[in-house]
């Protein structure tokens, strides 16, 4: 099996004169499974994670300034056109090394699974395929699965040491790399060289895989001795002409490829162009060509293919006239048909676009400008410039869409009966939804109109996925969402905000885990109305609390009127300011639906008509009708109370739907909604101060869904346990009280399953939240070099707690020494040294461990993160004074142990080097917290805390015999820094002290991965570590 990788993309890519693209005709689609590339785990993980950030398309986005301004236009487009393909289209560069082992071959192909039928393209010989397939390929993988190689001796990336240079080689190494890829049956298109390949695929390599083929001005039905004589009327070497050294030899090549060349070509682009075109690799494609020439395909006489075959060719064609397509479809007979493409050239991605009859693509839609009609073709030329490719809203789309899947969400479809009464008709609604099925409440997120779903709800998405099950589609007639499918025998009207609460409705039940289930929604402008709907209509059973966002459920003609005078003069209708056609009105709806516009500098109207182009343009009559369809707030639908519990968000400089409007709409609810109002922002508040947004947001969400924030913490650490091959047990231990009766000790853990394969290293917890939650960031790094086991001390979580007396930190000790030969299984394990690492109380128990376990033999080296084993009553007094006197907090555990939400804020700002974490929660998350957390087992640990011994007259701090390492936050207030030295003092001076820079009293949840590494690199350095 061949091994593929991904690379990034900043290298040089290779450019192509303007010559050699087309686009495919299709028929009926194959029904395929999910293309899967076979990725190396490791360098495809690293890589991918590499390459799906923001900084290579910074550094890409700086490196197309940089060759502006140095007038690289070649080099620039070329820059753009992968970001184009990378973050427009979701289509990414995979490198093949295929069996022979000396043949690299690079392939772009979409980075998602797919249930299209897969198309292979096969570029000509200008350039590579990236040049040559991107203005077909947005169009085409609406439609197909595309994928799009590299053929050998093309870019810098597709290369062998192999000395063949026929079309056999290059045919039989696109073959293995779509096997490569796990694709097992597919349609192949290629153009001029490319045909060639192509043609040799369907006839002989991949015959049995090939379902149909587009052949694209190929001469394969020439001989080599035609080919060779049609070469030899060019009067200079075939390499001189196709592979030119000069800007006049470029310049001819152009004017012979197109039936229209461009009338002005500059010295220094052609010249630029040849730099990345024709010197890397020069020589072997020189081979190439004279190979082709000498052998053509390869295969003769040419046979018949069996697969239907399409062919296409200009009427204007100098490269290879029109009489070899004439000839070729006669060779191959009723399996071809021949399209003739009238004025163009050998260039026909340049001079004209084609796409299929309606018996061959009944749904595609290929780029250009292209009609259909009466199952023949008609063709307009559409003008190509060099900026075709080059746009912002690409990469502002790839940030976006990087949120989402940042967020755990993933890109679906699904499709619907479109829920008009009596309407044969169906819709499809994409949609982004968190990953599986819900654990977490499911919430709702419906965009307005404007830009997608995705740039709408970006700031949303990361915050709000942490608490809640997903799902953001796109309304019927935005994004790729669609209606009207189904071939009824008219077409449906176009959706009002009630057919769109009906689709959403219908969303939920088709999703799977969210039919029946209850569903908070929030809809901001538009998507306001459309919640509004869902509500009413499927009522409180199926919809839980509503959020409205700068959406006036009131709307009427009069604010239409009054919306056109805030606008100013020269505007005749609502629609030309909120669905823009020209740079004007963009810049006016941006104007008013923001706070704080853009400034006029960085609004050219270039940049406006690219956002119009590609925000506003499709479907725009549809959104004009669901503009003016709107029904809510009308007398035929009158705004009345509902149900659900609402929240009502508005910008407090709205001037869309002005500020006023917000609380007329809580009037028309009976005043039952709340109303939040954001300073500093407009229309959009989500997007001008997402921070104040999400914590309103959230705050309603969470309190009114009567939503526990504890069991999402405790299953995110639950996972991160899991993640690591952790799993829960719990190991009995016999025990007896003072009057001789025999009791049981039970003891739960975390630890993998089966028989130490690893060094055993014992993690034990502090008081506070339970041990999943304090060691959460550890247990995935430690778990790679040792059999990592987690306890619930005695007391704490799931294990049992002595009636009387409590366990003191040697009592626990004890209990965890006689409970490890149980926990590591097998004989070898059993007798093991065990490293130890404490925080908090659990250094206290660390402590006690390694001292009963005497001279070492049972305890191997033993870190304590903050831990003051020296604690005395007078630190317990200045604990109390560094509180705060107005605390009224009588004993350390009124202020460890709260009762309150302000006792609990004041312990996490002392607790926390970062003080926003506490100013972050709401109180009903903090009551919740403390509900759970320190009402168990209460007294039994406020007896725990009283019970410590270590560091007492009773028992002096002495030196042990392991290896110690402390860990100390240079802002713990819990237990100050000074107090680190004085244990060390007390421990000797071979013990190491680390301090670790910005955090408080839990370092390893602050900095987890500086914590994590002092960790690892002192137990592994340590000569008395179970690891050395």
């Amino acid at each position: 099996m061949a091994r593929a990788w991904v690379q990034s993309i900043h290298q040089p890519a290779e450019p192509i004169i303007p010559t050699l693209l087309v686009a495919l005709a299709h028929g009926r689609a194959m029904k395929q499974p999910q293309h899967q590339h076979q990725w190396q785990p490791a360098a495809a993980a690293a890589a991918s994670w590499a390459l799906f950030t923001l900084l290579p398309l910074s550094l890409l986005l700086l490196r197309l300034l940089a060759l502006l301004v140095r007038l690289r236009l070649a080099a620039f487009r070329d820059a753009a056109l992968s970001l184009h393909l990378l973050a427009r289209l979701g289509i990414r560069p995979v490198h093949l090394r295929l069996p022979d082992s000396t043949t690299t071959l690079r392939v772009w192909c979409p980075s998602a699974p797919s249930t299209k039928p897969p198309l292979l393209l096969l570029h000509g010989f200008g350039g590579d395929s990236k040049w040559t397939w991107a203005r077909n390929v947005p169009d085409l993988s609406r439609h197909f699965h595309v994928y799009a190689p590299d053929l050998l001796f093309f870019g810098a990336h597709s290369r062998s040491a192999s000395p063949r240079r026929d079309v056999a080689f290059q045919a039989r190494c696109a073959a293995d790399a779509m096997r490569a890829l796990g694709v097992e049956r597919y349609d192949v298109a290629g153009i001029s060289y490319g045909g060639f390949v192509a043609y040799r695929m369907a006839a002989v390599e991949a015959r049995e895989r090939v379902g149909r083929v587009v052949v694209m001005t190929s001469g394969v039905a020439a001989t080599p001795a035609e080919m060779r004589e049609m070469a030899a009327r060019e009067g200079r070497a075939v390499e001189e002409s196709l592979l030119p050294e000069t800007a006049d030899g470029l310049r001819r090549l152009v004017r012979r490829s197109m039936h229209r060349p461009p009338p002005w070509m500059p010295d220094f682009v052609l010249e630029d162009f040849i730099k990345l075109m024709c010197v890397d690799q020069r020589k072997e494609r020189a081979e190439l060509l004279h190979e082709l020439l000498e052998s053509g395909s390869g295969i003769h006489p040419l046979p018949v293919l069996t697969q239907k075959t399409l062919i296409l060719w200009g009427d204007k064609d100098q490269v290879f006239p029109l009489d070899l397509g004439h000839r070729l479809q006669r060779h191959l007979g009723d399996v071809a048909r021949l399209e003739i493409i009238k004025d163009a050239g050998h260039a026909l991605q340049l001079e004209g676009a084609v796409q299929a009859d309606a018996r061959y693509a009944p749904a595609a839609k290929i780029s250009g400008s292209a009609q259909l009609s009466a199952g023949k073709i008609t063709i307009t030329n559409s003008p190509i410039t060099m900026g075709a490719s080059l746009s912002l809203v690409p990469l502002l789309d790839y940030v976006a869409r990087r949120e989402f899947a940042a967020a755990g969400l993933r890109p679906g479809e699904v499709t619907l009966p479109y829920p008009v009464a009596g309407g044969e008709s169906t819709c499809t609604v994409h949609y982004w939804a968190s990953a599986g099925e819900p654990r977490l409440p499911p919430l709702l997120l419906i965009h307005g109109f404007g830009p997608r779903a995705t740039w709408q709800w970006r700031c949303q998405v990361g915050p709000l996925s942490r608490h809640f099950h997903l799902i953001v589609p796109d309304l019927l007639g935005f994004g790729d969402s669609s209606y009207g499918g189904g071939g009824g025998e008219s077409p449906p009207p176009p959706p009002s905000e009630a057919t769109q609460a009906a689709a959403m409705a219908a969303l939920l039940d088709a999703l799977p885990g969210t039919n029946g289930r209850r569903v908070a929604v929030a809809g901001t402008s538009y998507g306001g109305f459309v919640a509004y709907w869902l509500a009413r209509t499927a009522g409180a059973e199926r919809v839980g609390p509503v959020v409205v966002a700068s959406s006036d459920l009131l709307k009427t003609a009069e604010d239409d009127k009054g919306f056109l005078k805030r606008a100013g003069d020269g505007w005749r209708g609502v629609d030309e300011v909120l669905l823009p056609k020209e740079p004007a009105a963009m810049r006016k709806l941006l104007e008013m639906a923001s706070y704080r516009p853009p400034p006029a500098v960085l609004m050219p109207d270039f940049l406006l008509r690219d956002f119009i182009q590609k925000l506003f343009t499709e479907n725009r009559e549809q959104h004009i009708q669901l503009f003016k369809g709107i029904t809510v707030g009308t007398d035929k639908f009158p705004v009345t109370p509902i149900s659900q519990e609402v929240l009502i968000v508005w910008g407090e400089q709205d001037q869309l739907f002005p500020v006023e409007k917000a609380y007329a709409v809580q009037r028309s609810l009976d005043g039952k909604a709340r109303v939040e109002i954001i300073s500093k922002t407009g229309h959009a508040p989500q997007l001008e101060d997402p921070t104040r947004f999400n914590k309103i947001l959230m705050d309603f969400l969470l309190d009114t869904h009567n939503f526990g924030v504890l069991p999402l913490m405790e299953y995110i650490a639950r996972r991160a346990f899991l993640a690591a091959g952790l799993r829960p047990s719990t190991v009995t231990l016999p025990s007896g009280d003072g009057d001789g009766e025999a009791r049981t000790t039970t003891i739960h853990y975390w630890a993998p399953p089966g028989e130490p394969r690893l060094p055993p290293l014992l993690l034990i917890h502090g008081f506070g939240p339970m041990s999943t939650w304090q060691w959460r960031a550890q247990v995935g790094p430690f778990s790679r070099r040792f059999h990592v086991i987690v306890p619930d001390l005695l007391c704490f979580g799931s294990s049992s707690c002595p009636s009387s007396p409590p366990p003191s930190e040697s009592a626990q000790a004890a209990a965890l020494l006689t409970a490890l030969p149980a926990i590591l299984a097998g004989t070898t394990a059993a007798k093991a040294r065990v490293a130890v690492v404490g925080t908090s109380y659990g250094g206290f128990v660390a402590y006690a461990m390694a001292r009963a376990a005497a001279g070492g033999e049972r305890v191997g080296p033993v870190v304590i993160a903050s831990s003051d084993l020296m604690k005395t009553a007078e630190d317990d007094q200045a604990l109390l004074e560094r509180a705060g006197a107005g605390g009224g907090w009588a004993r350390p555990a009124d202020l460890l142990m709260p009762l309150d939400a302000r006792g609990a804020r004041r312990l996490m700002e002392m607790t926390f080097y970062r003080k926003q974490v506490a100013a972050m929660l709401p109180d009903f998350v903090i009551r919740d917290t403390m509900q759970k957390l320190f009402s168990d087992r209460r007294e039994e640990k406020i007896e725990l805390m009283n019970a410590t011994t270590v560091g007492t007259d009773a028992f002096q701090l002495t030196p042990l015999a392991q290896d110690v390492l402390l860990i100390w936050g240079d802002h713990d207030q819990i237990f100050p820094l000074d107090k680190a030295f004085a244990v060390k003092s007390c421990l000797g001076e071979n013990v190491r002290l680390e301090i670790i820079k910005k955090t408080g009293h839990v370092p390893q949840m602050e900095e987890p991965d500086q914590f994590n590494k002092i960790v690892m690199d002192f137990l592994v350095a340590s000569p008395g570590s179970p690891s050395a």
